[in-house]
């Protein structure tokens, strides 16, 4: 279901098996949701929260017209499309996994989704790129600027920009 307002609409893709295929096919079908799409460096980091390959992630600026439900809704089909097995604890092996970071300015839990997504300000492999790409943004919630954040933000080895 569509509206007619466009949502500026932050995301976060990585992959740690196959990455540069994966993440390809990942673009390849955002790009075909008609959506106004720009991305950041990509930063290469360890596996968090689990014993596995090193993942390849971005974020990723998109504007659409789809809805928070209907985007959370194709991401995930964008998931299965490339081959993710769904796991409820969420850490292990992924072929591309797309989340939701921020959706306009929303702050809070939105059809089970908290927004902005907790962990763009604790893991350096959405913070890094997200202040390399849009350095001057803040994040609902939030005081600091990415750019600010990540500059005290004391893990930042955790990444490496490729």
């Amino acid at each position: 279901m569509k509206n007619n307002s466009q949502h500026f609409v932050l995301l976060g893709i990585g992959s740690n098996i196959e990455p540069e295929l994966n993440l390809e096919l990942g673009l390849q079908a955002l790009k075909q949701m008609d959506a106004d799409l720009t991305i950041s460096k990509y930063v290469k980091s360890k596996a968090v929260g689990f014993d596995g390959a090193d993942f390849i992630n971005a974020v990723i600026a998109i504007h659409t017209q789809l809805s928070v439900v209907d985007l959370k809704t194709k991401m995930k089909s964008i998931e299965q499309s490339i081959g993710i097995i769904s796991n409820p604890s969420g850490c292990f092996n992924k072929k591309c996994d797309i989340d939701i970071i921020s959706f306009n300015n929303w702050a809070g839990t939105y059809f089970h989704l908290t927004l902005p997504r907790k962990e763009v300000f604790y893991n350096a492999h959405v913070l890094g790129p997200l202040a390399q790409f849009l350095p001057d943004l803040i994040l609902p919630s939030k005081t600091q600027s990415a750019k600010e954040l990540w500059k005290d933000y004391p893990h930042k080895s955790r990444i490496e920009f490729l």
